[in-house]
């Protein structure tokens, strides 16, 4: 996944999530912090921030319509890149480093408009969606990646080795539930059964989700399918009900009025502006 030049104005609200995959956010404009478990990082423009897979998050920035918060993202399966980088055993640590670590530092400050990294990014306007059945596009992706984890070495170790520690990073309950979502949202959803995944009462799950996350976890497991219906809707052709099966969703008329009340169009409006 990856996106170039969002920009976001007095409508943005605070966003606490996670990726299965290593997320790189490059925020080019904005204030604000991040905070991670117990660590809280001051945002100011030109930050690169690296969070590894299922590493909640909570994403706080001030922004207004005349100073709006512009950001782009990386985010990857680091399973997907390993085969090729094999061939350069240095990077091949080095990733391994980065993703599963644990740092005490998850940030580089300081980044201009004009610096390589930027610059790396403002190059994700050029890059293709992935499509899994084009070799060509498929190979843009991997050196993309494979460029980037080579740049970012040279500025990551000159300034993160002394925030390296030899543990390798544990996952809470709340990020334990998210990754079981995100395993298991395509499949109908019992609370009992992630509580019972857990070894938590449901209503201990609930209240601790709730405080760490901000929302309860229906309200959470929603918004995560919804954004795989949106992938879907963008990248296939398949139908409303496939699509709805999918994610999870059995009734195809729920999965429309689902989908209209929480991106605010039609899925059949929302393909059709995604492919204009």
């Amino acid at each position: 996944q990856f996106a170039h030049d969002r920009r976001s104005g007095s409508a943005y609200r605070d966003i606490i999530h996670l990726h299965e995959g290593i997320e790189f956010h490059y925020i080019e404009q904005g204030t604000g912090q991040v905070v991670t478990g117990q660590k809280t990082i001051k945002i100011l423009d030109g930050t690169l921030l690296l969070f590894q897979p299922f590493q909640l998050h909570k994403l706080a920035v001030q922004a207004t319509d005349e100073r709006p918060f512009v950001r782009s993202f990386l985010v990857y399966d680091p399973l997907w890149i390993q085969p090729y980088l094999r061939a350069f055993p240095r990077l091949l640590e080095f990733h391994k480093s980065i993703w599963k670590r644990e740092w005490e530092l998850q940030a580089i400050t300081g980044l201009a408009h004009d610096h390589p990294i930027a610059q790396h990014f403002h190059r994700l306007r050029h890059l293709p969606v992935y499509a899994a059945s084009k070799d060509h596009i498929r190979e843009q992706h991997i050196l993309h990646v494979l460029g980037f984890l080579d740049l970012l070495q040279h500025y990551w170790n000159g300034q993160h080795q002394e925030h390296a520690t030899a543990r390798t990073r544990t996952l809470g309950h709340t990020e334990l539930a998210m990754e079981w979502i995100e395993q298991n949202f395509m499949h109908p959803f019992h609370l009992q059964a992630l509580a019972d995944h857990l070894h938590l009462s449901t209503p201990y799950l609930s209240a601790l989700f709730r405080k760490e996350v901000g929302e309860n976890v229906t309200d959470y497991l929603t918004a995560r399918r919804i954004k795989e219906a949106c992938r879907l809707l963008m990248t296939s052709s398949s139908s409303l009900a496939q699509i709805a099966d999918q994610i999870g969703i059995r009734n195809v008329s729920y999965f429309c009025q689902l989908f209209k009340k929480q991106t605010g169009e039609t899925p059949h409006k929302f393909r059709k502006g995604s492919q204009a």
